[in-house]
């Protein structure tokens, strides 16, 4: 069958025999032309998907005499949109990379005769015991304490 009968074919009946024609007789054209737009494997197989994908939705507006230069036109712009977009994805990765500040540990309090003079009269406090209490500052509601009384 040639691709205006494939295409017809297609469009009428949704005939998936007919649409797969259509993807293996043009598979090579479009993965060809991706690759030469984007230079990686891997993207022009994305993109390759994407222009038949396009080609089943828009298959009623198509002329079937310009089918291949259809299926080049959509590879060619196809391709430029996703080499734009991963350009895009890899700048904002290399901004954010950028921007992301590298994490330091925190600074430890020194102690001993080098101390700033301002945590001087804060050292005792720190190295005094204190006798244990509620986090409150009562002991009311402890079980076993003399002091129940409100």
């Amino acid at each position: 069958m040639d691709d205006a009968a494939l295409l017809r074919e297609f469009v009428r009946g949704g005939s998936q025999d007919a649409f797969r024609g259509l993807v293996e007789r043009y598979t090579h054209l479009v993965y060809a032309t991706a690759l030469v737009c984007v230079r990686r494997g891997d993207m022009a197989e994305d993109v390759t998907q994407i222009v038949f994908w396009l080609l089943a939705r828009r298959a009623h507006r198509i002329d079937p005499a310009r089918l291949p230069g259809w299926l080049l036109r959509a590879s060619y712009y196809t391709a430029d949109k996703v080499r734009r977009a991963e350009a895009r994805r890899r700048r904002h990765e290399n901004l954010a990379r950028a921007m992301t500040p590298t994490i330091q540990p925190a600074p430890t309090m020194p102690t001993g005769p080098m101390s700033p003079p301002c945590w001087a009269p804060a050292s005792p406090l720190w190295a005094t015991p204190t006798a244990p209490s509620s986090p409150c500052g009562s002991s009311r509601g402890r079980t076993g304490s003399a002091s129940a009384s409100p």
